[in-house]
């Protein structure tokens, strides 16, 4: 689960703020799962990503969001350099025609 006592405890979460965040996590659970192995590299992510973040930040203060936008935020693999797999940036050479 993404928003657990840990997140809670570094991000000064109130119980009311942890309970709507813990809630929309299992909400969308089956959505991005819905997405395959890879759900970063379905067309589906960054529209589900940006409608889930949406509402974390409605949930959270300003600054809890900047805070969780830097330590916590799912990003693509492409945006995150860390989870990058190197396939995401390394363009595929054009082919030469006779």
């Amino acid at each position: 689960m993404m928003f657990n006592e840990d997140v809670g405890t570094r991000l000064s979460l109130k119980t009311e703020q942890m309970q709507e965040l813990q809630d929309v996590d299992m909400r969308y659970r089956d959505r991005y799962a819905g997405l395959g192995d890879k759900p970063w590299t379905n067309s589906g992510y960054a529209p589900l990503t940006q409608e889930r973040n949406t509402e974390i930040r409605s949930i959270l203060s300003p600054q809890q969001y900047e805070q969780w936008t830097k330590n916590y935020e799912r990003r693509t693999p492409a945006s995150d350099p860390q989870k990058s797999t190197g396939s995401e940036s390394t363009p595929t050479p054009a082919k030469n025609k006779p």
